[in-house]
C-alpha cells in the first residue's frame, strides 16, 4: 500500500505540471491584483507596478499591466506592502501600508492622472478589507492583535478569541478533536484523536488564520475549524525581541465564599522569550532564532504542581534565485510537570510526573516554474512522546478510598508515543482562455503517514479502592475494612495511519462581478495495527461549491454562499482497539486490609472458591473482541453558509452570515448481542425505569456507523472589524446559535464524567448498549446560544500608552442529570423483586431527562491590558505592561456534577479568579 500511495502521488504531480498561466497563493500567503485606469475610466496597459515589503525576501518585485490594464502578484507572505504605479506622462502613484493576509486576494486598483514631470502622489493606509472573489469568511488575527491583547499566551488557546468558537468547539463542532491544528499550513494535530500536540512559543507566530466557513477543497481533515499559525521569518534588518512575563504570587483573588472551592495558589510563575532575526545576505538569506523558558509553580488546595518548559526555534529563508525560495525551520521543546493531578484529595505521592519532549521540522519550497505556473512543496514532520509516570515508580500500587482520597502512589500510568510526517504539493494555474472568464486553478496532493502507541495500566498490576463496611446501621462500631482490588487491566495499542489526499479547486471569475468556486477533494485513508494490515479503509469524496457577487461593482461589498462537505481527520483512535491482544481484561477481587480474600456472606463472596472474582475479565469492555464494519464510512459535516461582507472604508468592515451544519456517519462501537427490555429500579430514587439488559456480554463489539446518530448547528453571525491603523484596532461580534443532536460536541476525552454523553474522536462505550439513546436527543453541551465578543486596542497619542481589552459573554453550557440502576425486576409484577444484575455491568447509567435540560449561568469575562512605551533612537522600543484577567473577579460554575444523588448540581469546575501579570517587552 505504501508504494502504491507514493506512485499515485508522483503520477498526479507529473500530470499537474503542465505549463499554463498562473495566479493563486498557498495557505500561508496572500495575493494582490488590480486594474489601472485613467481619469476617464479607460484601462492603461504597460504600467509598471512595483511592490516591496520588509516581510518579502528578494527585494522589489515588478510586473506591467496587460492589455486590459490588469496586474497580479501571487504568493505574497503576510505583511505590510508598498505598491508603486509608474507610467510615462502620468503622475507616479505610491500606496503605502497595504496589508496582505494569508489566503486572501485583495484588489488594489489605481487611477493615474496625466502629468508632465516626476511628481509622486503618496496614499497611506486605507487598504482593501473585502476579497470580493472569495466565497469564504475566514478570520485572520494579525501580529499587532496577537502582541497587544491581554492573553495568557498559550498558543492553542488563540482560536477561542475568534467569533463562534468557545471551549475549542468551533461552530458547534466536537471540541478540539474536530479542529485541524496547523503550523505554516501543515497539520500537526495528534494523530490519535486530533487534539493539539505541538505547543509552540506564542511569540514566534506572525499571523493566525482560522478557516472553516466556506473553506475550499484545499482544506480537509476537520469538521470544526482549521487553525493555522504562520511563523515569523527574518528580514533585511537586524531586529528582535526580549520579553518577560511574571505573575505576582500574592495577586490572586477569590471569587466565591464557598470554602470547598480551591483556587490556584501561585508560588512562582514566569515566562521569558528572547528572539533575533536578520540577514546573512540581504535579499538572499535570512535567519530567525527564538528561545523560551517558562516556569510555573502553583497548587489548588493540594501539592505543588511544577511545570518547566524550554523551547527553541530556528528558521532560515533562502531566495535561491528570483523564481525559487526555500525555507526550513526546526523546533524542540519539553513539557515537564511534577505533581500533575494533585489537589485537595490527591497528595504528591499519588500524582504522576509528565515527561513530554518533542521535535518538529518543516521544509518549504516555492518555485515560479514560468510566468505561467507556480509550484509549492511543504514537508513537515514531528516526533514526541507524552509519558505520565507514577510519582513513586512502578513497584507500588496506588490506593483511593471511598471518600475520594488517594494515597501511596498514582493508581495508573499512561505512556503515549507519536510520530507524524506530512507532505503536500500544490500547483497554481491561471487561464483567461478556458471556456469564458478567468480561472484560477489549484491542484494538490497531500500524503500523511503517522504512528501512535498508547500504554496504560496499574503500577504493580493492581490498584485498591478502600472501603469501610459495617454489618449494619445498628452496629457502626464494628466496621470491616476491605478493598476492591482492580487487577489485570492494561492496554498496549499501536496504530499506523496512511492518507493520500488529492484536490482540485477553481476560482472562476465569470465577469468583473461574479465568481464561482467549484472544487472537490478525495481522501484515501488506510489504518493498520500489528498483524492486521489496512484494517481501516475509507475513501470519502468531498464536493465544494460557492459563489461570490460584487454587489456594487466597486469591490467593496459581496454577497456570497457556499456549500461544502468536510470529513474528519484519520484518527488512530478509530481502529487501534482492533489490535489483537492489545487489551487485558479487568478482574475485581475483594480483599481484606492484609490482602487476603474476604469471607463475608454479606458481600456475596464465596470463601470456598477464592478464585471467583466479583467481575469476570471477559466482561471488561476493553477486553472484548472488536469487529469492523467493512462498509464503514468516514464521519463528515455538511455546511451551508450565506453571507454579506461590506468594506466601510477607513480600514473598517462589517459582515453578516447565516450558518447551517449537519454532522453524519459518526463512528462508534455497538454490541452484536441481543438485548431484552427490563424494568429496572433507580438506585437513588427507587423509581422504575425501562432499560435494556445485554443477553451476551461476551459478544463482540462492532465498529460501525450506527443509525440515528446526529448533530445539527444553526447560527447567525454578525462581525465588525477594524484593522490596525491610526493607533487602534477592534474585533466585535454577536452570534445567535443552537446546537442539537444526540451525540455531544465535546472532545472524545472529555464527556463531563459520564459515558452517556457521547463524544468525538473514536469508538467509546457510549453506544455499546441502547441505554445510551434514552433521553439522548436535545441541546448539546457546547451551545453558546447568545455570544458577544468585544476586543480592542488603542494607543493613546503622545502618552505612548497602549490600552486593550477582551470581553466575552455567552450562555452557559448545558448539562443533564444522569441516573443509575444496579438491578432489574426478577418478577415484572413484583416491584420488590429487584435482584437481577445487568450482564456485563455492575450498574447502568442513563439520562433521567432530555439532553440539555439544564443550563449553567451565563459566562462573562473581561480582561484588560495597559502598556507604557519608551521609544529610543533607531526605532527600538521598551514596553512595560500589566495584564488583569477577570477584571471584575466574577465567579461562575463552568461544570457541575451530573450524577443523580446528593452531589448532583454541585460545582465541578469554577471560573478562575482575578489574577495579574506584569512584564516588559523590548523590541529592537
Amino acid at each position: 500500500m505504501k508504494h502504491r500511495l507514493v506512485r499515485l502521488a508522483t503520477l498526479t504531480i507529473l500530470i499537474l505540471a503542465v505549463p499554463q498561466a498562473l495566479f493563486a497563493q498557498s495557505r500561508n500567503t496572500g495575493a494582490i491584483k488590480g486594474i489601472v485606469t485613467d481619469e476617464t475610466g479607460g484601462r492603461i496597459p504597460g504600467v509598471l507596478v512595483e511592490i516591496s515589503s520588509p516581510d518579502m525576501i528578494g527585494g522589489t518585485k515588478a510586473v506591467t499591466t496587460d492589455k486590459t490594464g490588469s496586474f497580479r502578484f501571487p504568493d505574497l507572505p503576510p505583511g505590510t506592502y508598498t505598491i508603486t504605479y509608474k507610467m510615462d506622462q502620468y503622475q507616479t502613484l505610491r500606496r503605502e501600508g497595504v496589508r496582505i493576509e494569508a489566503t486572501k486576494t485583495f484588489d488594489v486598483d489605481a487611477q493615474l492622472t496625466p502629468h508632465e514631470g516626476e511628481e509622486t502622489i503618496v496614499v497611506t493606509g486605507e487598504g482593501p478589507l473585502v476579497d470580493v472573489t472569495n466565497a469564504a469568511n475566514s478570520q485572520n488575527l494579525s501580529e499587532e492583535y496577537l502582541q497587544n491583547m491581554p492573553v495568557a499566551k498559550f498558543q492553542p488557546d488563540t482560536l477561542n478569541l475568534a467569533p463562534g468558537i468557545n471551549n475549542d468547539s468551533a461552530f458547534g463542532g466536537g471540541g478540539s478533536s474536530a479542529n485541524a491544528y496547523q503550523i505554516d499550513g501543515v497539520n500537526v494535530s495528534d494523530p490519535e484523536g486530533g487534539t493539539p500536540f505541538a505547543f509552540f512559543n506564542y511569540n514566534i507566530i506572525q499571523e493566525v488564520q482560522l478557516v472553516a466557513l466556506g473553506a475550499p477543497a484545499e482544506y480537509g481533515s476537520f469538521t470544526g475549524v482549521v487553525f493555522n499559525s504562520i511563523t515569523k521569518s527574518g528580514s533585511n534588518d537586524f531586529g528582535g525581541l526580549v520579553e518577560a512575563y511574571y505573575f505576582p504570587p500574592g495577586l490572586v483573588g477569590r471569587n466565591t465564599r464557598d470554602p470547598s472551592i480551591e483556587f490556584p495558589k501561585i508560588e512562582r510563575s514566569y515566562d521569558t522569550t528572547a528572539q533575533v532575526g536578520g540577514p546573512f545576505i540581504k535579499d538572499k538569506l535570512w535567519y530567525f532564532i527564538s528561545a523560551q523558558y517558562l516556569r510555573d509553580d502553583r497548587s489548588s488546595g493540594g501539592p505543588l504542581r511544577t511545570e518547566k518548559d524550554p523551547r527553541l526555534f530556528g528558521k532560515l529563508t533562502w531566495q535561491i534565485n528570483p523564481n525559487n525560495t526555500f525555507e526550513f525551520w526546526g523546533e524542540w521543546d519539553r513539557f515537564d510537570v511534577t505533581g500533575r493531578g494533585g489537589d485537595a484529595f490527591t497528595p504528591l505521592e499519588a500524582t504522576v510526573r509528565e515527561d513530554a519532549p518533542e521535535w518538529d521540522w518543516n521544509f518549504t519550497f516555492r518555485s515560479v516554474l514560468s510566468k505561467n505556473a507556480t509550484l509549492n512543496f511543504a514537508y513537515t514532520g514531528w516526533y514526541g512522546y507524552f509519558y505520565l509516570d507514577p510519582e513513586k515508580g512502578y513497584g507500588l500500587p496506588g490506593r483511593v478510598n471511598s471518600n475520594g482520597y488517594a494515597s501511596q502512589n498514582s493508581p495508573y500510568y499512561y505512556l503515549a508515543d507519536r510520530y507524524k510526517h506530512v507532505a503536500n504539493v500544490t500547483l497554481s494555474l491561471f487561464s483567461d482562455s478556458f471556456i469564458t472568464g478567468k480561472h484560477d486553478f489549484k491542484f494538490g496532493v497531500e500524503v500523511e503517514r503517522s504512528r501512535t502507541r498508547n500504554r496504560y495500566g496499574y503500577p504493580q498490576g493492581v490498584y485498591y479502592y478502600d472501603v469501610v463496611y459495617g454489618s449494619g446501621p445498628t452496629s457502626p462500631s464494628n466496621p470491616i475494612y476491605y478493598s476492591y482490588a482492580y487487577t489485570g487491566y492494561s492496554y498496549d495499542t499501536k496504530a499506523t495511519s496512511q492518507r493520500l489526499s488529492a484536490f482540485v479547486q477553481d476560482k472562476w471569475q465569470v465577469n468583473e462581478r461574479l465568481t464561482i468556486e467549484p472544487g472537490v477533494r478525495m481522501d484515501f485513508n488506510r489504518g493498520s495495527v500489528p498483524g492486521e494490515a489496512n484494517i481501516f479503509r475509507t475513501a470519502p469524496v468531498a464536493p465544494r461549491l460557492g459563489f461570490s457577487f460584487d454587489l456594487t461593482g466597486k469591490k467593496k461589498s459581496k454577497l456570497y454562499a457556499h456549500y461544502g462537505r468536510y470529513y474528519e481527520a484519520l484518527f488512530g483512535a478509530y481502529y487501534n482497539q482492533l489490535m489483537p491482544n492489545g487489551f487485558t481484561g479487568l478482574d475485581v477481587y475483594l480483599v481484606d486490609s492484609n490482602g487476603f480474600y474476604l469471607n463475608d456472606p454479606n458481600i456475596m463472596f464465596d470463601p470456598a472458591n477464592p478464585d471467583v472474582t466479583l467481575r469476570e475479565s471477559s466482561l471488561s469492555h476493553d477486553a472484548r473482541k472488536r469487529l469492523v464494519d467493512r462498509d464503514l464510512k468516514h464521519p463528515y459535516v455538511d455546511q451551508y453558509i450565506l453571507g454579506v461582507d461590506h468594506d466601510l472604508g477607513h480600514d473598517m468592515s462589517v459582515s453578516g452570515m447565516l450558518i447551517y451544519r449537519r454532522n453524519k456517519d459518526f463512528i462508534e462501537s455497538v454490541s452484536t448481542s441481543d438485548f431484552e427490555k427490563v424494568t429496572a429500579i433507580n438506585a437513588d430514587t427507587n423509581a422504575p425505569v425501562k432499560l435494556f439488559n445485554e443477553l451476551d456480554p461476551n459478544a463482540p463489539l462492532l465498529i460501525t456507523n450506527p443509525n440515528g446518530l446526529k448533530r445539527e448547528y444553526t447560527a447567525l453571525k454578525l462581525t465588525f472589524e477594524k484593522r490596525f491603523s491610526k493607533r487602534w484596532l477592534a474585533l466585535a461580534s454577536y452570534l445567535r446559535s443552537h446546537a442539537t443532536g444526540n451525540l455531544d460536541n465535546v472532545d472524545f476525552s472529555s464527556s463531563q464524567g459520564n459515558n452517556n454523553s457521547g463524544q468525538n474522536g473514536g469508538p467509546s462505550t457510549f453506544l455499546d448498549t441502547p441505554n445510551s439513546f434514552i433521553n439522548a436527543d436535545g441541546t448539546l453541551s457546547n451551545d453558546p446560544k447568545n455570544e458577544w465578543k468585544i476586543q480592542g486596542y488603542y494607543q493613546v497619542p503622545k502618552a505612548e500608552v497602549g490600552l486593550s481589552l477582551i470581553y466575552v459573554y455567552y450562555s452557559g453550557r448545558t448539562y443533564t442529570q444522569v441516573g443509575r440502576a444496579t438491578c432489574f425486576l426478577a418478577d415484572p409484577m413484583d416491584p420488590n423483586s429487584c435482584s437481577e444484575s445487568f450482564n456485563g455491568a455492575t450498574s447502568v447509567r442513563y439520562f433521567t431527562e432530555p439532553r440539555g435540560s439544564r443550563r449553567l449561568d451565563p459566562y462573562s469575562n473581561l480582561d484588560f491590558r495597559a502598556e507604557k512605551f519608551f521609544p529610543f533612537e533607531g526605532g527600538s522600543k521598551l514596553g512595560v505592561f500589566a495584564n488583569v484577567f477577570n477584571v471584575f473577579n466574577k465567579g461562575e460554575d463552568t461544570a457541575q456534577f451530573i450524577r443523580q444523588g446528593s452531589s448532583f448540581g454541585d460545582t465541578r469546575f469554577f471560573s478562575s479568579p482575578r489574577t495579574f501579570s506584569v512584564g516588559m517587552r523590548y523590541n529592537f
